[in-house]
This record gives structure tokens, C-alpha cells and sequence, in this order.
């Protein structure tokens, strides 16, 4: 048997087995705290293998660093020290000759003609020390994978040039939508021309060109012929709705073309992500057969960017495009005037193009020729990633991987800031190498529970090397703006903006000090009182009606009233997280009811869902609320989904999926979520870990009306000033020079 290198054998016994529980001598921890049990148990791998106890400590520090989502430990130069101190030119020469490290050469062999991992494995490296930077096997095979596929979806091959269903994969590519040439001709049967594309627009927004559509309109023209786009901006900005007309018109000059529509899939990381964004397209597709189409009634209905879309059943858009030249046809007019719209954008360059004549409002008329591409949208499925790849479990994959293709042609997902490294791998890998995808999110938010920072690269990378497939929506279409300013100050990390904006927002906005139990316990109970009456006011004591049409008038004006106040928590557990803090308000509001501690259920209890249960159509973050029906009985109640079709469902609460408190929520839950009132509770200690700028911004961007802060100065101080940058390396290898 082979064992560990020179002085290790005392570590094998008489068996041959390796004794992991070695201890690894003092001093043996990283530079910022303790190591995690699996992160010595890396350590010990490494001996156990022949590996020097210098890249033991390094491996063991790459593995906490993975820990806390960063993709590479840096060891030298910016960016280094924080796992473990900067180490020498001599001590990077003695890890390049590691027989368990791939070198920079090796590396990029790796992911050269296929499955770098097993040629990793093959070589016996279980890490790449590229430069300065060092991964785990695993990390650096994700990303050098998924950096190649998104280089390949940003070069010349126009997604526009997919297929019209199964023949895509027999036959391979299609012509392009701008074919001027060949079979096309100038035929505008065969292509789009750009006046067609102008009038297009036009119909989808209304005629709207004002200053604050800009940015949507140049998305909605920008992604007629990508094979990758990114979507970002903030709450309000009107994401899903300008992804509606950005699919609208794509679908509608594909089909013009091909004479078909293009395979359609939507997706997220999460279950009620998913059925959001679903509902919301619903949303959106009503309001445009209803005529909402300019950025007034955005204003109005801008609610389907979040879980309010279900009891909104308006919201309009903002979007589509500066006027597009009318005196051409083909790609390069539309390229031109799609890059003036992205300079005017990018520079801030917000100004509003030439109102509508009389004789072209009447051309902007939402005609029913919409109707086969509204119907193709909203026939769409949507689901989970991880539903959509056919997850099998760590140990086996995917069903649908880069040997067998997803059939589609048109991917769309969502929140993609919560996307992880390997998962967006994966659905990278199981696209045909022609479908398009379309990445839609808030860059500024929460990354993943899992490695890397995906989306905030992606946006870095484009942004640096400007072609177009990068949108930053920025405007809000929310009525209320007095936190617009604070949550653009927290974005940036701007102190003193941050002052000022506080100071600005008056009623909207306060700071409230709550550093020890006592503190916290009386702003619960002020929290609690003001939740209590939120519920009052939407009537959520009283038993439902026996009508069905009343009951589920009933049951939204319920879940609304809900919504009107919420606590969110930087933490989850210990007496500053949401599982206390629920706790709490939980009894104080039996102790308001006259109810006895022991009593589970009673009107008004709120709930989350845990876990997806696809056969009661209930989803992780789904939120539930205890109303008594007409003959007394108490049923947990889950808000209609969509526009149209099935209403409200209520279980008893025996029947529920693993379920929480619903009444404080942690951050991280509250994603994708808006609420009239936020109470945003940081933990009081200022070198808390979990405190930084996205944390911040994510739980202060959930406002909708008001937000009230509890924290202690310093830990304020601490969020604003600490940004929440994941190390990787994906947005360096994004850039053509680092095709390696």
C-alpha cells in the first residue's frame, strides 16, 4: 500500500488505514479563526496522500475559503492573507512541484476536449494552482467550464440562428432572423425588417419613449439576436415585465421566419422563484390585452418583480427601444441603432426619443397578431433547475447533461443571483450549443448559498467588454421613492449618502438601536402591535365567507394585510435570528388573543414552507396563513397562483410539507419578496461575519412603503463599509485574454 510521504507512516495503522483523526499540530488554524472539521479533514486527506503539511495548511485554508463561497484562495498580492498569510515566491515554487497540484499548463489541459474533472483525476491533482490563485479541483473545473461556454455564447454565432423544434439537433442550424441574403432576399416575409421591428415595439409599450424606458427598450432590441443576454437591476425596476416583450418580440420574429415558435423553458433556483416569475408573465400578459403598456401604469403594477404579482392583477412594463432607423433593413440597422441605444444608456444618457404623430399612435395598437406569442409564453413551463436538468443526487448527475441535450431552444432564468457556480455549470452544459439563454436578476443581491458569485461576474465581465448582451435597468417605476436614494447608498457602500438619504426619507425611514435582549424585546412587541393591526385591518380574525367568490376575496385581502408588515433577520438562529424573534411574536400575539402558549393554530398564524411538495403544488418560501372557515374549522391558506385557473388552496395543518414560522423571516428567505413595512434586524455585534453590503441591501431593497433598521451603530457602520465580493476568478476568464 502506498502510503504518506517521509515521517507521516505513524498516521497508518497496522490495517493500512489512515487515522484522520491525526491532530495537525499547533498553531494549525487559518489567519481568520478556526478551521471547519471538514476543512482539517482536507488537511488530512492531503498528508494521507503525500502532500507536504504546507499544502496541507494551504488546501485545508482553499477549503474554508469554498466555505464561505469564494471559488480560489488567492495566496500572494491583492486579495490575499485572509485564510492564510501571503506566502513566498519559495513557498508558490514548492506547491507548483506538488505531485497533488496541477500547474497553470496542466490546468488548461484540462478543460481542453472534454471532462476536466476525470483528467484531473486521472493525473492524481486534486488542486490547481494557477499563478497566485488556488483552487480545489472542482471549483477550477467549474468555473474554466462555464467561462468557455459563456465565451462561446457571447462570439458571432447569433442565437437567432435556432431551429424550429427536433429538427434543430438532426439538421442542425437555421439561417439567421437578419438573413438579407440567399433565399431571404429583402423579403420581409422571410426576415424582420427594421420598420417592422420600430412598429413592433411600439404596439408592445404603448407608443411610450419617454426618458425612462430607455434602458428596457434597448434590452428588448438587444436580445433579438443573443445567444446569452443579462437582464439586472433592482426591485421596481421592471424586470419581468421588459423579459415579457424582450420574448414577446423575439418569439414573434421567429416565427415570422421559421414559421414556428421556438422551445421555451423558464426556470430558477427555487420552486416559488419559478412559479413568481410564471405568475408574473401572467400578470404582465394581462395588462398588455387590457392596453397597460406605457410606464405610468409600470408605475402602478410594478409589483410583478415580486411576490405580490399573484394579488396584482395589473402590472405593466416599461420598455422597448429608442426609435430603430426606418430607412433599413437587415442586421446592420438594427445593430446600429441598438448600440447607440446601449452608449446612450451606459453613459446615463436617459433622454426621451421624438413623441408619437397621430398617424403612428394608431400603428402602435396591441393587435391580436400578439396573441399566438402571449400564448406561447404563458403555455410555457416553469420549474426548478434543478427539476429542469433532472437532478439525480450528488452521487449521479443530471439526466440531461452535455451527452444529452435539453430539448429546447430558449432558456429564461430567474434570480439568477442565486444561482451557484456548478449548477449554472450544469444547465449550461445540457443547452444545445444554439439555444439562447436569458439571465435575469438583481447583481446587487445575496449571491448563492453556494460557490461563486455568478451573476455579479457575468455583470462585471460584460460591463468591461461592452457588446450589447448587458442591460442595467436603474429607473423605478415604484410610486414610492423616498428609500430610492438609501438603498442606492447602501449599493454603494456610500456612508455619507447614506445620511443624507436617511435624513431625507422622513417617515420612511428609521434607525432604531437595539443592541441587548432588552432593546429587541420592546421593539417586538411595538413590531407585534403593529402587525396586529395590519391583520385586523384585512379582516383576518373573522371566519370566511361560505361563497366562493367572497371567500377568495377574503383570503387575498388576507394575505395582503400579511404583507404589510414583516421582520426580517440577518440571522437565522441565536436570540438575534428569525427562529427567537418568531418565537416571540408568536406568543405575544396568543398572549393579544387571550389563547394558551400550548395552542398551535389560531387565526392569523403565518407560516414558510421548507421544502418543495410538488403534489400539494407547494414550494420552498411559500407562505401560508391560518384563517377559521364558516363552520369553525381552521385551515392553513396558500394564495391563488397566476391570473387564471386554480384559487387559493387551503390544508389542514396536519397535511402541510416541513414548514417554519412565517411571521420573522431571514433574509435569505425573504429573496425575491416585497413588503409594505420592513423592521431589518442586524445582529448587534460588529464583526459579526454575516454582516455586509448585500446582506444590507437585499433585506432594505424588500421595502416597499417603509423601513425601519435595528441595529447598533457600529454594525450599521459595518454592513455599509463591508462589501460582500466573492473571490473568483470567472470575470478574469470571461475576457478574450484569458482564454486559457
Amino acid at each position: 500500500m502506498a502510503h504518506g510521504g517521509g515521517g507521516m507512516s505513524a498516521a497508518w495503522d497496522e490495517a493500512g488505514r489512515f487515522d484522520f483523526r491525526r491532530r495537525l499540530g499547533e498553531g494549525f488554524d487559518g489567519e481568520d479563526g478556526e478551521l471547519r472539521a471538514i476543512d482539517r479533514a482536507v488537511a488530512r486527506w492531503v498528508l494521507a496522500h503525500g502532500g507536504s503539511m504546507l499544502l496541507a495548511r494551504v488546501a485545508a485554508a482553499a477549503s474554508r475559503a469554498e466555505g464561505e463561497g469564494d471559488s480560489v484562495l488567492v495566496l500572494a498580492g491583492d486579495g490575499s492573507g485572509r485564510f492564510i498569510a501571503p506566502l513566498s515566491e519559495d513557498a508558490l515554487a514548492a506547491l507548483r512541484n506538488e505531485p497533488l497540484v496541477a500547474n497553470v499548463g496542466q490546468a488548461a489541459r484540462m478543460a481542453v476536449g472534454g471532462d476536466s474533472d476525470a483528467t484531473a483525476a486521472a493525473h492524481g491533482w486534486a488542486f490547481v494552482l494557477d499563478g497566485t490563485q488556488f483552487y480545489l479541483r472542482r471549483s477550477f473545473a467549474h468555473e474554466q467550464a462555464l467561462a468557455a461556454m459563456l465565451r462561446a455564447r457571447r462570439g458571432d454565432s447569433p442565437a437567432s440562428r435556432i431551429g424550429t423544434g427536433a429538427a434543430t439537433s438532426s439538421a442542425g442550424p437555421g439561417p439567421a432572423l437578419w438573413d438579407v441574403e440567399g433565399d431571404a432576399g429583402g423579403d420581409a416575409a422571410a426576415g424582420v425588417s427594421a420598420e417592422a421591428l420600430e412598429r413592433w415595439i411600439d404596439q408592445l409599450f404603448g407608443g411610450d419613449r419617454s426618458a425612462a424606458v430607455q434602458a428596457q427598450r434597448a434590452a428588448v432590441a438587444g436580445f433579438m439576436d443573443r445567444r446569452l443576454f443579462v437582464l439586472t437591476g433592482g426591485p421596481g425596476t421592471g424586470k419581468t415585465t421588459t423579459v415579457l416583450r424582450m420574448l414577446l418580440l423575439r418569439l414573434r420574429a421567429h416565427r415570422q421566419r421559421f414559421g414556428a415558435f421556438p422551445r421555451l423553458r423558464l426556470a430558477a433556483p427555487t420552486g416559488k422563484a419559478a412559479q413568481r416569475l410564471a405568475e408574473s408573465l401572467q400578470s404582465g400578459a394581462a395588462a398588455l390585452r387590457e392596453g397597460k403598456r406605457s410606464a405610468s401604469a409600470l408605475a402602478a403594477g410594478s409589483r410583478m418583480d415580486s411576490d405580490e404579482s399573484s394579488a396584482a392583477t395589473s402590472s405593466t412594463a416599461s420598455a422597448a427601444g429608442t426609435r430603430v432607423a426606418t430607412t433599413a433593413t437587415g442586421p446592420d440597422a438594427l445593430a446600429a441603432e441598438t448600440r447607440a441605444m446601449h452608449a446612450r444608456t451606459s453613459t446615463g444618457d436617459s433622454t426621451a426619443r421624438p413623441a408619437l404623430d397621430a398617424t403612428e399612435a394608431d400603428a402602435t395598437a396591441f393587435d391580436t397578431d400578439w396573441a399566438p406569442a402571449l400564448d406561447h409564453v404563458l403555455a410555457a413551463e416553469a420549474g426548478t433547475l434543478h427539476r429542469l436538468l433532472g437532478s439525480r443526487g450528488p452521487a449521479r448527475g443530471h439526466a440531461w447533461h452535455s451527452g444529452r441535450r435539453l430539448p429546447l431552444d430558449l432558456l429564461v432564468i430567474d434570480e439568477a443571483s442565486m444561482v451557484d457556480l456548478a449548477l449554472l455549470r450544469a444547465s449550461f452544459e445540457a443547452l444545445p450549443e444554439d439555444a439562447a439563454v436569458l439571465l435575469v436578476g438583481d447583481a446587487e443581491q445575496l449571491a448563492s448559498v453556494g460557490t461563486g458569485s455568478v451573476l455579479r461576474d457575468l455583470v462585471e465581465a460584460l460591463q468591461s467588454d461592452p457588446r450589447g448582451d448587458l442591460v442595467r435597468l436603474q429607473h423605478s417605476f415604484r410610486a414610492e421613492a423616498a428609500l430610492q436614494p438609501l438603498n442606492a447608498a447602501i449599493a454603494a457602500g456610500d456612508a455619507a449618502g447614506f445620511t443624507e438619504a436617511a435624513a431625507r426619507a422622513g417617515e420612511a425611514f428609521a434607525l432604531r438601536a437595539v443592541g441587548d435582549a432588552r432593546r429587541l424585546q420592546q421593539a417586538l412587541i411595538e413590531h407585534t402591535q403593529r402587525l396586529h393591526t395590519a391583520l385586523d385591518a384585512g379582516q383576518v380574525f373573522a371566519p370566511l365567507p361560505i361563497d366562493e367568490s367572497a371567500q377568495r376575496a377574503a383570503i387575498a385581502r388576507a394575505h395582503a394585510a400579511l404583507r404589510e408588515v414583516q421582520l426580517l433577520c440577518a440571522l437565522r438562529e441565536g436570540p438575534f435570528g428569525a427562529l427567537a424573534c418568531d418565537a416571540a411574536i408568536d406568543s405575544a400575539r396568543k398572549r393579544r388573543l387571550g389563547l394558551p402558549e400550548g395552542q398551535a393554530w389560531y387565526p392569523g398564524r403565518a407560516v414558510i414552507v421548507l421544502q418543495n411538495d410538488y403534489a400539494a403544488g407547494l414550494f420552498n418560501g411559500d407562505i401560508g396563513l391560518c384563517l377559521r372557515s364558516a363552520d369553525g374549522s381552521l385551515r392553513v391558506w396558500f394564495e391563488a397562483r397566476g391570473t387564471e385557473g386554480a384559487g387559493p388552496r387551503g390544508l389542514a395543518p396536519g397535511a402541510l410539507p416541513l414548514h417554519g414560522g412565517g411571521f420573522a423571516l431571514s433574509v435569505h428567505k425573504s429573496q425575491g419578496s416585497e413588503y409594505g413595512e420592513v423592521a431589518l434586524l442586524l445582529p448587534p455585534d460588529p464583526e459579526h461575519p454575516i454582516l455586509g453590503r448585500a446582506l444590507l441591501y437585499t433585506g432594505a431593497t424588500r421595502a416597499r412603503r417603509a423601513l425601519s433598521l435595528w441595529s447598533t451603530e457600529a454594525a450599521l457602520r459595518t454592513a455599509l463599509s463591508r462589501p460582500t465580493q466573492r473571490v473568483s476568478g470567472l470575470a478574469a476568464r470571461l475576457t478574450p485574454a484569458n482564454d486559457r
